[in-house]
């Protein structure tokens, strides 16, 4: 199957969105109601877009148009907060410069294992511009063990299940 991939900018489609952040939330493993999921993650992820150094890759299938997965982070200068799920923790003692942080990642369930997700990760590290990369993700995840086979380290557990890795970058 023949996919493109697109860098998503505003105005952002509202369709679009929802669709990858409900992928995301599937990914994760959340149980709460999508509608009110949506009404939450939506203003949160339009907030992240405005963030220096923002950026949102979308694989899409060439066929049908739909979306395969998604990749999202950000820019964050060392001595300012991550906030949300890390309660405000300063990655400046582990890290020690500004970092990119993938805040989020998701492949459809029928394009994991692929390679989607490898390709995905690949683009929007090829198009930070940060020395260090930063990722949260599930530790018992796909993705968990595809950065620790590509040199992720954890560098933090948080309070919920997942860890903050560092993924090795070529910057």
């Amino acid at each position: 199957m023949e996919t493109k991939i697109i860098t998503l900018k505003p105005p952002y489609q509202a369709k679009m969105v929802e669709c990858m952040l409900q992928m995301y939330q599937r990914s994760m493993g959340d149980t709460a109601s999508h509608e009110e999921w949506l009404r939450t993650s939506v203003p949160d992820f339009e907030k992240s877009m405005e963030k220096p150094g923002a950026v949102c890759i979308v694989q899409l299938n060439k066929g049908d148009g739909e979306i395969v997965g998604f990749a999202q982070g950000f820019k964050v200068p060392a001595d300012q907060e991550l906030g949300g799920f890390l309660g405000g923790y300063k990655m400046q003692s582990v890290i020690g410069d500004e970092y990119f942080f993938i805040e989020r990642i998701a492949v459809h369930p029928d394009f994991q294992k692929c390679g989607t997700g490898e390709g995905l990760m690949a683009r929007i590290l090829g198009v930070q511009t940060c020395r260090q990369t930063l990722l949260w993700t599930k530790e018992d995840g796909y993705m968990f063990r595809l950065m620790e086979k590509s040199g992720g380290e954890i560098i933090w557990h948080t309070r919920r299940i997942g860890v903050v890795m560092r993924i090795p970058t070529k910057k």
